[in-house]
């Protein structure tokens, strides 16, 4: 197994999904380790190539001329579209590394809140112990 993906700065790169409106919404990328962080960052950026499924057509689905080209919503059928295994698979990796770099964010940022509440607890103490 490969290891992890390192950016310029010699440290694991963070993971992402792009979350912008556009051609790449919804692809993975790594980016710099330090992105986020207080450090400056080498602006390493790389698409996670494991998870590049084809673009969706990010045209509107057209109108249908006349109403009575398409069925009332009640009369429409449900289709069901066959998946495979292997796709099935995939989805949910790229599921559960989605979810990972999420936690992993959310984690970051707790302790980025721990820090300030620390700093301000140590702030407190000193302006107390100064009166």
């Amino acid at each position: 197994m490969e290891g992890p993906v390192l950016c310029k700065c010699d440290v694991p790169a963070s993971h992402a999904v792009c979350k912008k409106d556009g051609a790449h919404k919804g692809q993975f990328f790594y980016g710099c380790g330090h992105f986020g962080t207080e450090r400056k960052t080498c602006r390493f950026f790389q698409w996670d190539i494991r998870y590049d499924l084809p673009r969706p057509n990010l045209r509107p689905p057209k109108r249908p001329r006349s109403p009575s080209l398409s069925p009332p919503l009640s009369q429409a059928k449900e289709e069901e579209i066959p998946v495979s295994p292997e796709t099935r698979a995939f989805v949910r990796l790229a599921l559960q590394d989605y979810h990972r770099s999420v936690l992993q964010a959310r984690l970051e940022d707790a302790k980025d809140v721990v820090a300030d509440l620390k700093r301000q607890l140590i702030a407190l103490e000193d302006l107390i112990n100064s009166e």
